[in-house]
């Protein structure tokens, strides 16, 4: 199972109206696609983005890196302290829960 999904170029919407992932039941019942969650207060939605959203904001970055991974592979190919220098670097999308290497 893979944890989640990266799309190159989409912009957060400013709220879940502007969201292309929503649908509004006939009953007038907005509904978020991606997490199943129903939007009970729809003046909000059509403001804002709601806390129950699942997007997560993804800074301007360079090549995104396994952490783990490299700290693992400079701690056999090169000093230890190169690899305490990568476990320092921020995460740019941080791990999912329980995901170790």
């Amino acid at each position: 199972m893979m944890a989640g999904i990266y799309i190159k170029g989409m912009e957060i919407p400013e709220s879940c109206l502007d969201c292309k992932v929503h649908y509004v039941w006939g009953s007038g019942r907005p509904q978020c696609l991606i997490n199943g969650e129903f939007i009970d207060d729809p003046n909000a939605y059509k403001q804002k983005r709601l806390e129950e959203c699942p997007f997560i904001p993804v800074p301007d970055h360079g090549d995104l890196i396994d952490r783990d991974s490299a700290v693992h592979d400079l701690a056999f190919d090169y000093a230890y302290a190169a690899a305490d220098l990568v476990k320092e670097l921020p995460a740019i999308i941080p791990a999912d829960k329980g995901c170790r290497r």
